[in-house]
C-alpha cells in the first residue's frame, strides 16, 4: 500500500458522506471525458455521479445552470441527452471485497491526468489524502513488552480482523517499557492496555 502512495505521489509531482436526496439531470454536451451537465441542481463539488451502465463521474464545476463533469471511464458510451444522476457520495478511493483496490486506484489516478479536468491537481491531492486515511484505517500495530507466543498473535489478528473487517496490514513490536500488557493501534484508534497506562492513569488519580 505505501508503494501504492508513493506512486500517486509521483504522478501528481509528475504533472505538476452521504446524502438521501438524489437529483436527475441530462448531458448537455460531451467531449474529450468531460461533460457539461443541466438540471443537477442540487450537485455538490467533488460529488461521485452516475451515467449509468456502470460508468461514473466527478462534478468539478458547479455553474448555474449547468455542471461539468469528469468522466471517470469510458466516456465514448456517454451521449448527449443522456440521464446523469447524483449519488450523495463525495469523491471515495475504490475498494473490492472491502480491501483497497490498488488496479482502480491508479487507474482513477491516470484517468485524471489523461483528461486533466479543470482544477485536476487539487482533485489529485485530495484523491492522495483520501488514500492516505484508507491506508492507515487499514494498519494495525500491537506492541507488548515481551515477544508474544504465536498462539496470542494469531488470536489478535482474528479478533482484529472481525473488527475492522479483512485486509488490515499487522505488525508486532516488542517495547519492554510498557511493563506488560497490550497497546493496539488501529488508524487512529488506539486501545492501551499496557501496565505503564495503568500507572500513569493511577498517577494522575493522586
Amino acid at each position: 500500500m505505501s508503494t501504492l502512495l508513493q506512486e500517486i505521489e509521483a504522478q501528481i509531482a509528475g504533472v505538476k458522506t452521504s446524502v438521501a436526496r438524489q437529483n436527475v439531470g441530462s448531458v448537455r454536451e460531451i467531449g474529450d471525458g468531460v461533460a457539461k451537465i443541466e438540471g443537477l441542481t442540487d450537485a455538490m463539488l467533488n460529488e461521485m455521479l452516475d451515467f449509468g451502465n456502470g460508468v461514473t463521474g466527478l462534478a468539478l464545476n458547479l455553474e448555474e445552470t449547468e455542471v461539468g463533469a469528469i468522466v471517470l471511464g469510458d466516456y465514448t458510451s456517454v451521449k448527449e441527452g443522456q440521464e446523469v444522476r447524483t449519488t450523495g457520495r463525495l469523491l471515495q478511493v475504490p475498494v473490492g471485497k472491502g480491501l483497497l483496490d490498488d488496479d482502480r486506484v491508479r487507474q482513477t489516478v491516470q484517468q485524471i491526468i489523461a483528461q486533466k479536468p479543470r482544477g485536476y491537481l487539487a482533485i489529485l491531492t485530495h484523491f492522495q489524502r483520501l488514500v492516505k486515511l484508507d491506508v492507515a484505517r487499514r494498519t494495525a500495530r500491537i506492541e507488548s513488552a515481551i515477544q508474544l507466543p504465536e498462539s496470542l498473535s494469531t488470536a489478535i489478528q482474528a479478533n482484529l480482523a472481525r473488527r475492522y473487517g479483512p485486509g488490515l496490514a499487522v505488525s508486532f513490536a516488542q517495547k519492554p517499557d510498557l511493563i506488560g500488557g497490550l497497546r493496539v493501534q488501529v488508524g487512529s484508534d488506539v486501545y492501551d492496555g499496557s501496565i505503564r497506562a495503568r500507572l500513569a492513569a493511577l498517577a494522575e488519580a493522586f
